[in-house]
């Protein structure tokens, strides 16, 4: 019966499958509601230059700088991998232009029945458009977090909710994802 997963980890050619992927188009708004369904994540912004002559969305503000390329997301790519280390998935945050703004990294801890319903408001795009491909994502520092939105007068507000929950084994991840880059929570180093 398990004979397929001793093949598995035993063929040296499966260490790594061809990522599965899948596009939406999404509004800032129903992406700010459904980051706080998730839990604890992973947050890497780009370390790339935000574009200064992009239009806010209406009706958004950010708590803090970090989580401004949220607010100017117009697409999420929906990836994921097999690897030696296990299944890894991941959702590319794109801008109009297609351009990577951010990744958020499913950890052992975050709600896997909302990473499955994305956003509502999202649609699926029937075309596989080659999003983001113009250049590497280069990342800046990793931040395991959880996000909160908040209704502010008429605007919705997207901070940090502190403080992560996170498992021993959603920390050996998040470090496996933050990799060489330090892994901070609310701007502070995790040990």
């Amino acid at each position: 019966m398990y004979g397929w997963l001793d093949t598995f980890f035993c063929s040296p050619r499966a260490w790594f499958v061809e990522p599965g992927e899948r596009s939406l188009h999404v509004t800032a708004s129903a992406l700010a509601r459904w980051l706080p369904l998730l839990g604890s994540v992973v947050y890497v912004p780009s370390r790339a230059e935000v574009d200064a002559s992009a239009r806010w969305p209406d009706g958004l503000l950010s708590e803090s700088p970090l989580l401004t390329p949220l607010l100017r997301t117009h697409y999420l790519r929906v990836l994921g991998i097999v690897s030696a280390d296990g299944p890894r998935e991941w959702i590319e945050c794109l801008d109009a232009c297609g351009e990577i703004l951010a990744q958020l990294h499913l950890l052992p801890d975050t709600d896997y029945l909302a990473w499955d319903n994305l956003p509502d408001e999202s649609q699926m795009i029937a075309s596989r458009p080659e999003l983001g491909r113009s250049r590497m994502f280069r990342g800046a520092a990793a931040h395991l977090m959880r996000f909160r939105c908040q209704p502010l007068a008429n605007m919705l507000c997207l901070g940090e909710a502190s403080p992560p929950r996170i498992s021993p084994l959603g920390r050996v991840v998040a470090q496996a994802i933050a990799g060489s880059q330090p892994l901070l929570v609310q701007g502070l180093p995790v040990l």
